[in-house]
């Protein structure tokens, strides 16, 4: 897989900072828990787009696995209503 490269005939962009748009926006995203992979490319995506003014459009080429996969699991929560009952 080749997750996030610039589309066919388009160049990646530097970026003014330290890393491009493309690894800004993976640093921002990656460690939230519950950003499921799809979501996290997708966010990737519209940060790159955005910081780029849609100069630089990512894509992922490849395939990903039929299970759900997270880089950081999701937070379990606790609901409580008006009972001493907690539920997770």
């Amino acid at each position: 897989m080749s997750p996030m490269r610039p589309s066919t005939a388009k160049i990646a962009l530097d970026g003014d900072g330290g890393n491009s748009p493309f690894v800004t926006a993976l640093v921002r995203h990656i460690a939230t828990p519950g950003i499921e992979i799809n979501e996290l490319f997708r966010l990737v995506r519209g940060d790159v787009l955005a910081a780029t003014g849609r100069k630089q459009e990512p894509f992922v080429y490849g395939s990903l696995p039929g299970e759900v996969f997270y880089f950081a699991a999701p937070v379990m929560r606790l609901f409580c209503g008006q009972t001493s009952n907690c539920l997770t």
